[in-house]
């Protein structure tokens, strides 16, 4: 769940309202705003110019003119002069992109909820998350409230150089050539598409390179490499795997890099009646969709005794209870 601050009436994804009316409104607004990004509008939106309809062509006139109207009145466009509407708060927008783009990767899922329960449908199979928007939305709320966190316990590991696997597009060791004095940071992702939107970024730059690899076939990534990382990091990459998945994959970094340590940024997992105590938190919503997906959210012992058997030991925990993340480093 996100929530986007700022806006007057307060964009809520998946939260439980406290009326019928406000929860009609969350909606109605959501599924709007989803609307506008599937026509390629949401983007000018947040622009200084914003978005004039009568000037547009390719669009029904009188149907985006009722839907800017009904963003106006709740306070999350403004009108500046006649016919012409943009964000209220242009500062703001990114996270409201965010929002969107995280409610339109489980839209699906969501909507087609009771086929899943039922079990009419698969997860994974008929019925899956728009991976493309889990993506767009990850990164910027990743950035946003993990990576300073992530990058303080990685500097109390004195470690010189750093592997990021799963990198994405390599935004975190982007941002940790920005704030560190590292001297080599290498992001490795499966998704050549990923890689190639990393490097038009221009992530790949100074001391960080990016490769294309398999986590689970790591000695060729390896072989192009200069020198031996000594850590390696996985920021919410483990837990779209089974415990089999995680063993080959801690299997393969051993064989690779035998002597460096892994930094594992992940979810902390709270039952449900620690869950009600942070109900003004998002992790109900959190644990949800990874729910929802086939995500395995563990604690920090479940943690620990997998990367036990796979040889790895616990160095050193961090929590970050504000966002229910957790850092755990790992010396084999």
């Amino acid at each position: 769940m996100l929530r986007v601050a700022g806006y007057g009436n307060t964009v809520g994804l998946w939260r439980h309202s406290k009326t019928l009316a406000s929860s009609v409104r969350n909606h109605a607004v959501l599924d709007v705003l989803i609307a506008l990004e599937k026509c390629g509008l949401l983007a000018q939106l947040g622009t200084q110019h914003g978005v004039t309809p009568a000037a547009l062509a390719g669009f029904d006139a009188v149907q985006l003119k009722a839907a800017l109207e009904y963003l106006t009145e709740v306070e999350i466009l403004e009108q500046l002069g006649r016919g012409h509407f943009r964000v209220r708060k242009l500062r703001e927008f990114p996270r409201l992109r965010s929002a969107v783009y995280a409610a339109m990767a489980y839209n699906r899922p969501i909507r087609q909820l009771h086929r899943l329960i039922r079990g009419d449908d698969r997860y994974g199979a008929e019925i899956s998350r728009d991976d493309q928007y889990d993506a767009m939305a990850s990164e910027d709320i990743t950035s946003r409230f993990y990576y300073g966190f992530a990058t303080r316990t990685l500097l109390g590991t004195n470690g010189a150089s750093v592997l990021d696997l799963g990198c994405g597009t390599g935004a975190f060791p982007a941002y940790l050539a920005r704030h560190t004095d590292l001297t080599e940071l290498i992001g490795v992702d499966v998704s050549e598409r990923a890689i190639a939107e990393g490097r038009r970024r221009g992530h790949e730059s100074g001391p960080v390179r990016l490769l294309v690899g398999d986590a689970m076939a790591l000695e060729s990534t390896a072989a192009k490499l200069k020198s031996t990382p000594e850590i390696v990091s996985m920021m919410f990459v483990l837990h779209e795997f089974d415990d089999e998945g995680v063993e080959r994959i801690l299997g393969s970094i051993h064989r690779a890099f035998p002597l460096a340590r892994i930094l594992l940024t992940e979810m902390i997992l709270r039952e449900t009646e620690e869950a009600l105590a942070r109900n003004n938190t998002a992790l109900p919503e959190l644990r949800y969709v990874h729910q929802l997906s086939g995500q395995v959210v563990r604690s920090r012992d479940q943690w620990v005794h997998l990367f036990d058997r796979s040889s790895y030991r616990l160095d050193r925990r961090d929590e970050h209870q504000l966002s229910n993340t957790q850092c755990l480093v790992f010396s084999g």
